[in-house]
Order: C-alpha cells, then sequence, then structure tokens
C-alpha cells in the first residue's frame, strides 16, 4: 500500500505540474528542472515508508512480548515458566538492538525530512493564507496538496515512535505487576527483567539530537503560527 501511494502521488503530482508549465508556456528547461524536483522526493519519502514499516514491527515485537506474559501468568512456575521468561528476556534484547539500528539507519534522514517539512508548512501556509486571492486555481489546488502532504509527513514521522513506547511501556508494567506475584527463582528473574525494559526504554530520535514523538507537533505548530505572523506583517509592511 505504501510503495502504490507512493507511484500514484508523484505520479499525479507529475502530471498536475507538467500541464500547469505547459498550459502556461513554460521554457523546457523550467520543466524539466521542476518534474527532477519533484522525483528528487522520491528517496526521502521512500526511506520514511520504511522506516514506518519498522517502527509498527518493532510495537508488534513489543506486543507480542505482552502477549506471551499474560499467557506465563496463568501457567504454572515451573521450570519450562523459567525458561520461557530466559527466552522472552533474549527476544527483548533483540527488540532493543532493532530500535538502536532503526536511529542508526534513519536518523539523519528522519532529522532532515522534519527540518524540510517543518519549513515546507512555513511557506505553504503563508502563500495559502498570507496572500491575495485571486491566483489560479490549478495552482492553489497544488499549493493545498502540498501542504496537506506536509502535514501527512511529519504525522508519518511523529507518531510510530509513540506506539514503539506505548507498547513498551506496557511490557514494562507488566514485568513489575507479575514480579509482585512470584516467587524465587522466578521472582528475580523477572525482576532482571523488569530492570532491563527499564534501562533500554526505546527512544527513536534524530541522529540522537532531539527525541521523535508526537509531542514535537504542537511546537511545530505554534512556532508555524509565529514565523506565519512575522511573514504576514513583514508582506503588509513591504506594500505599504
Amino acid at each position: 500500500m505504501g510503495v502504490c501511494w507512493i507511484i500514484i502521488m508523484h505520479t499525479t503530482l507529475c502530471f498536475i505540474v507538467s500541464s500547469y508549465h505547459i498550459s502556461n508556456g513554460s521554457p523546457f528547461p523550467v520543466l524539466c528542472c521542476t518534474l527532477v524536483s519533484v522525483l528528487s522526493q522520491v528517496y526521502p519519502i521512500t526511506a520514511i515508508f520504511l522506516f514506518v514499516v519498522t517502527s509498527y514491527a518493532s510495537s508488534n515485537a513489543y506486543q507480542t512480548i505482552l502477549w506471551d506474559l499474560n499467557v506465563l501468568k496463568n501457567q504454572p512456575m515451573d521450570k519450562e515458566h523459567y525458561d520461557r521468561l530466559i527466552s522472552l528476556k533474549k527476544h527483548h534484547v533483540l527488540v532493543c538492538e532493532t530500535i538502536d539500528h532503526i536511529n542508526n539507519c534513519f536518523g539523519w534522514i528522519l532529522g532532515i525530512s522534519l527540518l524540510f517539512h517543518f519549513v515546507s508548512i512555513i511557506t505553504a501556509s503563508f502563500y495559502l493564507f498570507g496572500n491575495e486571492r485571486g491566483r489560479e486555481t490549478l495552482l492553489e489546488h497544488m499549493e493545498l496538496s502540498f501542504f496537506i502532504s506536509q502535514i501527512l509527513h511529519i504525522l508519518l514521522i511523529c507518531f510510530p515512535p509513540d506506539l514503539i513506547q506505548e507498547k513498551a511501556d506496557a511490557v514494562l508494567k507488566e514485568l513489575i505487576q507479575m514480579q509482585i506475584e512470584m516467587r524465587e527463582p522466578h521472582k528475580s528473574l523477572t525482576n532482571a527483567f523488569a530492570l532491563q525494559a527499564d534501562h533500554f526504554f526505546p527512544e527513536v530520535t534524530a541522529v540522537y539530537f532531539y527525541p521523535i514523538s508526537g509531542k514535537i507537533i504542537p511546537k511545530i505548530m505554534g512556532t508555524t503560527l509565529t514565523y506565519f505572523i512575522i511573514l504576514y506583517q513583514f508582506h503588509s509592511s513591504e506594500k505599504q
């Protein structure tokens, strides 16, 4: 679905851009540069799509651990129970390593993409709501589509890390609850598992500069509104 969305979106955008420039008699170099600028977004958008897929896979891995822990709660505390806890503890280490690999693989592209989408939202909002009306309908639709796409991309980047942390927090709470009800040696193993889950609590970052989560969306909205007001005031003073 994600690949189909990328193909359809860029094909439609290339068609709209080509139609606009051809109908306005734009020079061929301008048309080529515009198409190249559209197609150059394929790489970062594909990277974001892969980031979303791996993030959801990691959250499902935490969910699987949580389900197995719930099953173990209702089983007798024998050797099989103890071995299953060890297996889940090792599985949790692999999931934590996956989060580290996500940060290493996608950290740079996430940081650059967030910066790009943030600036794009500021400029697109100004062109949509800060300029005078009366422009061509096709151009307005292109600007609106671009504005909406930037918002969707930011949501795609920010919400998967929240899902990972939600599942990881549920696993940690379940382990804390389990160790209260257990006896030795299962209690010590569950306690070590809980300490591991707390110490290696997952966090997706932009190359470790800042954490990526839904909490930055209100900050982006507030900063966008601030820059929109500044640009609007500057534009109004230029007209006067």
